[in-house]
């Protein structure tokens, strides 16, 4: 698997599900409910799994400076490093794994969103096993007060089933779509809370 996404990754830029014109909205709303005082730019967001996806350099650019990105793919992580480190200091790409966010402080994060990377665990051998430890770490890393925000095309009825095992508040919306290539396939946001 990880030689696949080293041969896939390197030297592209690819969006699974949507884009962050199509999520900008919804975030917003999301962040407005569950923080006391919305200032983007301490917001304390951590991707996991973030591959090559445009969704934190997008929302960089809109003012969530506080953005740290994690995959296990160090080549990826290199690359990303070496293009955005001059341009764009506050954004960080670690390499490290979601099943284990060794380089992640306890209860320091605000939001943790995943785009896709369940969804690729899902595929893997001991998919259940590493799905309760990303889980259990992500519980881990975020504060109190903190959202784990899951971007994906799989539909509630099974996912929701499985969310409810680790998260006790757990919703989930639908996002309006924009005419895009992805926009013919659903995409749901499950926000959970402890």
């Amino acid at each position: 698997k990880k030689t696949y996404l080293k041969n896939n990754l390197l030297n592209k830029n690819s969006e699974w599900f949507t884009n962050y014109n199509e999520l900008k909205p919804f975030l917003n709303s999301i962040f407005l409910k569950n923080f006391k005082t919305f200032e983007k730019q301490t917001i304390k967001i951590l991707m996991v799994g973030c591959g090559d996806s445009n969704l934190s350099l997008d929302m960089y650019n809109d003012g969530f400076t506080n953005i740290v990105n994690i995959d296990y793919v160090e080549e990826l992580i290199d690359q990303l490093n070496q293009k955005y480190s001059n341009n764009y200091p506050t954004l960080k790409f670690i390499c490290d794994d979601c099943t284990t966010l060794t380089t992640i402080d306890s209860n320091s994060i605000d939001c943790v969103i995943d785009k896709g990377t369940i969804d690729a665990l899902i595929l893997s051998n001991d998919c259940f096993v590493k799905i309760e430890q990303m889980n259990n770490q992500i519980k881990r890393v975020l504060n109190e007060s903190g959202i784990y925000i899951q971007i994906t095309d799989e539909q509630p009825e099974l996912r929701t089933e499985l969310f409810e095992k680790f998260w006790q508040n757990v919703n989930y919306y639908e996002l309006e779509r924009e005419e895009t290539k992805h926009s013919s396939y659903p995409c749901f946001i499950y926000v959970l809370k402890r």
